[in-house]
């Protein structure tokens, strides 16, 4: 979790700041908002794409339960 903290940490400025080096400052808060918008539903997004794949993956690793008689 530390290295995830430090990466976003040093990549959420500079990325936000290419996004907002190119708009008009007339629209600057709209710019800002789409962008943290489309950057948290992609974390969401993410999410829950590793929450479905993952469980069904350790699903077909797992060992299965011995036969009761």
């Amino acid at each position: 979790m530390t290295i995830i903290g430090i990466a976003g940490g040093a990549t959420f400025a500079p990325l936000q700041q290419a996004t907002m080096d190119g708009v008009d400052p007339r629209l600057a808060g709209t710019a800002s908002g789409v962008s943290s918008t489309i950057r948290l539903v992609g974390g969401v997004l993410g999410t829950a794409m590793l929450g479905a794949l993952l469980p069904a993956r350790r699903r077909c690793n797992a060992p299965r339960p011995p036969r009761s008689r």
